[in-house]
C-alpha cells in the first residue's frame, strides 16, 4: 500500500508544471549564493517558494485526488442502490428528517409504518406539520402501522435494555389511544361527507367496523419478532433506520429509548434498497396479528356516545 502511495505521489511530482517550478526554484537559489544585498533575498525567497510549491502541491493535490475518488466511490454506490440522503440520526438531525417525512407525506398516499410504537408521530401536538395531520385524519390516504406486541417477550426485552423507557406503555398507549381518536376522526369525516352513513352506527360496533373497515382505510397490526428496523414508507421514498439491541452509555442516556441514534436512511421508490426493506415489511405483516377491526370498534363506540351526548344536548 505504501509503495502504491509513494509510486502516486512521484508521478505527480514527474508532471512537467512541477518539474518547471523546481527547476525555476533551484536555478533562482543556486543562483542567490552569487548575488549581492537584496538579490541575494529575493532570488531566495522566489526560489524556495517556486521549490516549496513544486514539491508540496502534487503531494497535496495526489491525496485530494484520493479522498475525492473515495468519495465518488460512496456517492456511486449509493446511487445504484437507491440512496437519496443519509441522516445522522433522528435524534441529531430531528429538523431535517422532519421536514423531509413531512414533504414525502403531504405528497402521498399512502403511509407506512413499521417500529415500536409511533408514540410522537401519532401525538396531535407533535412537531409535524399541519398538512401531515390532515393527511393521517383524512379517510382518503391508506395508512398501515405495524407496532410490536406489547405483550411479547421481545417488547419485555426491548424494555429491559431500555432501563426505564415506558417503552411498553407507550406501544399501548398509541394501540388504545392514539389510533382510536385518528381512526374516529377519518369517521367523522366520513359521516361529514356522507350523514347517511350514520344510520350504520345503529348496529353493532364490531359489526360496523367490518363495514367501514374499507373506507376509513386504517389498519393496524402487531409483531412478536425482535425488531430490526424502523420504516416509514411513503409513496416515492422510504425512511429506514436499524434497529440494535446494544445500549452504550456513553451515547444513550439510562432510561432513554435506544431507538433514534443510528443514521436514517432515505431510499427512493423501486430502487434495490428500497426493494428489500418494502419486502421485508410485507412479510412481517402476513405474520402479525390484526388488530384492525378492534380499533375501529373502539372509535365506532366512541363516535357513538359523542353523537348521543350531542343529541341529549
Amino acid at each position: 500500500m505504501k509503495t502504491i502511495i509513494l509510486r502516486g505521489i512521484l508521478s505527480f511530482l514527474g508532471r512537467p508544471l512541477f518539474l518547471v517550478l523546481n527547476g525555476i526554484g533551484g536555478a533562482l537559489l543556486i543562483a542567490s549564493q552569487g548575488l549581492p544585498g537584496l538579490w541575494h533575498v529575493a532570488c531566495t525567497t522566489v526560489g524556495s517558494a517556486f521549490l516549496t510549491i513544486g514539491i508540496t502541491l502534487p503531494v497535496a493535490l495526489f491525496f485530494q485526488m484520493q479522498s475525492n475518488s473515495e468519495a465518488f466511490k460512496i456517492l456511486n454506490t449509493c446511487t445504484r442502490v437507491g440512496i437519496d440522503s443519509i441522516f445522522v440520526s433522528r435524534k441529531r438531525d430531528s429538523k431535517a428528517i422532519r421536514e423531509a417525512i413531512d414533504e414525502a407525506a403531504t405528497r402521498s398516499t399512502a403511509m407506512t409504518l413499521l417500529g415500536i410504537a409511533f408514540r410522537s408521530f401519532f401525538d396531535p401536538s407533535s412537531e409535524s406539520a399541519e398538512d401531515v395531520r390532515e393527511r393521517l385524519y383524512s379517510p382518503s390516504i391508506r395508512l398501515r402501522v405495524l407496532l410490536l406486541d406489547p405483550g411479547c417477550e421481545a417488547a419485555k426485552r426491548r424494555a429491559a435494555v431500555e432501563q426505564g423507557n415506558a417503552t411498553i406503555d407507550d406501544i399501548r398507549y398509541t394501540l388504545n389511544n392514539s389510533l382510536v381518536a385518528l381512526a374516529q376522526e377519518r369517521l367523522k369525516q366520513i359521516l361529514s361527507n356522507q350523514p347517511s352513513v350514520s344510520g350504520d352506527l345503529e348496529h353493532d360496533a364490531k359489526t360496523v367496523a367490518e363495514k367501514l373497515r374499507n373506507r376509513i382505510q386504517v389498519e393496524v397490526r402487531t409483531y412478536d419478532t425482535e425488531p430490526v428496523v424502523f420504516l416509514m414508507m411513503f409513496d416515492n421514498t422510504m425512511f429506514a433506520e436499524q434497529y440494535h439491541r446494544g445500549r452504550p452509555e456513553e451515547i444513550v442516556p439510562v432510561g432513554s429509548c435506544i431507538g433514534k441514534y443510528m443514521p436514517v436512511i432515505q431510499y427512493r421508490s423501486q430502487t434495490p434498497g428500497f426493494r428489500f426493506l418494502e419486502s421485508h415489511f410485507e412479510q412481517v405483516w402476513s405474520e402479525a396479528s390484526d388488530k384492525t377491526n378492534e380499533i375501529l370498534a373502539r372509535a365506532i363506540e366512541q363516535q357513538k356516545q359523542l353523537m348521543h351526548r350531542h343529541s341529549e344536548e
